[in-house]
C-alpha cells in the first residue's frame, strides 16, 4: 500500500479547561456539614442524639435559656411546653446550624401531707402539673376536692390514695394512716399476681382475724367504681380482665368487721 504524505498541515488539539478553583469549591461544600439531630423524651428529660456525621464541635440551644456543647447531651425541662432546639455544628470546612420543635409532656409529680387524728383527718395536695385529682380514703370514700378534710365513721387503719392526672397521663401515690399517723401494714393483706396481668389475676387476701363476708370494689383512677364483688367467703378471688380497658385501677376489700385493704392493680 502506498504511503500517504501530509505536507504543510498542521495539527490542532483541543484539551478540555480543567478548573482547579471549581473542584476546590465543589469538595469544600461537601465537606461542610449537615446539622441533623433526633430525640427521645420521657417526662420532662430529652436525650439528644446527633446525626450530623462529620461535625467536629456542637452547640446546642434548647429554648429554655439552657445550652450544652456535649455531642449528644441529656436535657431536664423544667416545665412542659413546647421548645425550640436548635443544634450547631462546626468543622474544618465550615458550620451549619438545625432547629426542631420538641413538644416537653411532664406527667403530674403526686405528693400530699396530712395532719389530725382520728376520726378527721387534712389533707394537703402538694401535686404539681396537675388538672384534675382523685383522693381515695381507704374505705370507700372519694373526693376531687383538692386538699378535703375527710372524716372516718369507724377507728382504724386506712390506705388514703392520692391520683392526679394531665394530657400526658397519671401517677399517683398513696399513705396508710391510723389516729397518730403513718403505719404499716394495713389491716388486710393483699396479693395480686400477675400484676401487671392481661387477661386475669388471682387475689388473695391474708388476714388471722379475716370476717366473711368479704365485699371487693375495683376503682378506676377517676375513683369511679368498675365492679363489685359481694358477699365473698373465700381467701381467693379469680379477677377476669373483662370489660375493664388497659390502665391502673384500685382494689378495695372489707370484712364484716370493716378490716380494710387496698392495692392498685395494672392492666395492660
Amino acid at each position: 500500500m502506498k504511503a500517504r504524505e501530509f505536507i504543510g498541515s498542521s495539527l490542532l488539539i483541543l484539551l478540555p479547561f480543567i478548573s482547579l478553583a471549581g473542584n476546590q469549591r465543589a469538595e469544600r461544600a461537601a465537606c461542610v456539614p449537615v446539622a441533623k439531630f433526633v430525640f427521645q423524651s420521657s417526662d420532662k428529660q430529652v436525650h439528644f442524639q446527633d446525626s450530623t456525621g462529620n461535625a467536629q464541635t456542637w452547640e446546642w440551644t434548647f429554648g429554655d435559656g439552657q445550652t450544652s456543647i456535649s455531642q449528644n447531651p441529656n436535657h431536664e425541662y423544667a416545665d412542659s411546653g413546647t421548645y425550640q432546639v436548635c443544634l450547631k455544628v462546626t468543622n474544618s470546612c465550615g458550620t451549619d446550624t438545625y432547629c426542631h420543635s420538641v413538644y416537653v409532656c411532664a406527667k403530674p409529680e403526686v405528693s400530699f401531707t396530712f395532719s389530725g387524728s382520728a376520726p378527721t383527718f387534712q389533707f394537703t395536695n402538694l401535686t404539681q402539673y396537675s388538672d384534675s385529682c382523685m383522693w381515695i380514703f381507704g374505705d370507700g370514700g372519694r373526693t376531687t376536692t383538692y386538699s378535703p378534710t375527710y372524716t372516718y365513721q369507724f377507728p382504724g387503719k386506712y390506705q388514703v390514695c392520692l391520683i392526679c392526672q394531665n394530657p400526658c397521663g397519671n401517677r399517683d401515690t398513696c399513705l396508710t394512716i391510723e389516729s397518730t399517723g403513718l403505719c404499716s401494714p394495713e389491716s388486710l393483706t393483699l396479693n395480686l399476681y400477675p400484676n401487671p396481668n392481661s387477661s386475669r389475676a388471682i387475689l388473695q387476701i391474708e388476714s388471722a382475724d379475716l370476717n366473711y363476708p368479704l365485699e371487693i370494689d375495683i376503682l378506676d383512677v377517676q375513683g369511679k367504681l368498675q365492679r363489685q364483688y359481694h358477699s365473698i367467703v373465700d381467701t381467693r378471688l379469680k379477677i377476669e380482665k373483662g370489660n375493664l380497658v388497659p390502665g391502673i385501677y384500685f382494689v378495695h376489700v372489707t370484712d364484716q368487721a370493716g378490716m380494710q385493704g387496698n392495692l392498685k392493680m395494672l392492666i395492660e
